[in-house]
């Protein structure tokens, strides 16, 4: 997590993060169902877990999506909702290795982008606003707003 800048993801790294995820998740499903030593209130939460995990996964993030709620720019709170499922499946990953054995490998917590891909990113949402800030001087300014009067 980025507590300077925030970070700025696409719709596409979503999709790419939330199949990585999904298929991790599906991997250690088949281990709980496959485990015997498991006891079934643990078993339960993790299926509670993982459908809930699954239906996240298979949801399409896009950008600019008008909801029920007054939600515009959507990847901002899934980002953040992915990073929690992600630290989650690895919380599970660790307390299920204990109660099975699990021949997974360790499912990484979510990494941060590079600098340069971020700061490629930092410079395109600079540039939206500094675009937009000009378009909205040139409306002004064609539609004579703040004119002075003649003296």
């Amino acid at each position: 997590m980025n507590f300077i800048f925030f970070n700025v993801w696409t719709a596409s790294e979503m999709r790419d993060q939330q199949a990585k995820m999904l298929a991790n998740a599906r991997q250690l499903d088949a281990a709980v169902t496959a485990c015997v030593t498991l006891d079934p209130t643990m078993a339960n939460s993790w299926k509670l877990f993982f459908e809930q995990l699954s239906a996240f996964a298979l949801e399409i993030p896009v950008y600019l999506l008008p909801t029920e709620t007054s939600e515009v720019l959507t990847t901002g709170p899934r980002a953040d909702l992915l990073q929690n499922y992600q630290a989650e499946l690895v919380a599970w990953q660790k307390l299920l290795a204990s109660k099975c054995a699990l021949n997974l490998p360790d499912f990484a917590p979510p990494t941060d982008p590079g600098a340069t891909q971020q700061a490629f990113k930092y410079i395109a949402v600079a540039g939206g606003f500094v675009a937009s800030a000009w378009i909205a001087h040139e409306v002004v300014k064609g539609i004579g707003l703040f004119k002075r009067a003649p003296t």
